[in-house]
């Protein structure tokens, strides 16, 4: 816990971390993918999960790195071979950390893939004020991602944002038209 509540700590400064010869537990992997998403340093970890690992550890180490984008590598040692789907999606991430410095597009990245549906309703409470940032950021994540061939999947993602504001805020839309003048 004392290693977890130090690598929490934004002041910590390690970069590299081997626990690979001290035989973690799965609630030591658990509690080390709490403090993940909050370390900003940390770019290698090897741990050494010889009394094995459950889906609930790998899942928990698969969440932090959705919210991490500074851990590039990861050097597990675990004997049970059933995880490989959270497997995968841990080293799509950490690949995602190492391909650019600027976190931000790694942010992006990561958005998109891990929500195939953004939902905009939290966004309602500041009415049609906030529309222009979810274009921008489409935008911006569409930019981020030029190098895959998927963008028009970002761009329908982008209409999918625009309907669900139009479709979410109709009497607020209403208001915003224009009255126009009835001829006389």
């Amino acid at each position: 816990r004392a290693l977890v509540t130090l690598l929490q700590d934004p002041n910590c400064n390690i970069v590299s971390l081997d626990l690979k010869y001290d035989c973690i537990s799965d609630d030591g992997v658990t509690a080390l993918a709490d403090a993940i998403p909050s370390n900003h340093k940390l770019k290698r970890l090897s741990l050494d999960c010889d009394r094995g690992t459950t889906k609930a550890s790998w899942d928990a180490l698969s969440q932090a790195l959705l919210f991490n984008h500074t851990l590039e590598r990861l050097a597990f040692f675990d004997k049970q071979k059933d995880n490989s789907l959270a497997r995968r999606v841990i080293a799509s991430y950490l690949e995602m950390n190492r391909s650019s410095p600027n976190k931000r597009q790694v942010a992006a990245k990561k958005i998109l893939r891990h929500n195939s549906h953004i939902c905009m309703k939290p966004l309602f409470e500041w009415d049609f004020k906030m529309l222009p940032l979810v274009v921008k950021w489409f935008d911006y994540a569409k930019a981020c991602n030029a190098d895959r061939s998927d963008t028009r999947d970002i761009d329908t993602r982008k209409l999918i944002a625009i309907y669900q504001f139009v479709r979410g805020m109709p009497g607020e839309l209403e208001r915003s038209e224009p009255h126009s003048e009835s001829p006389k």
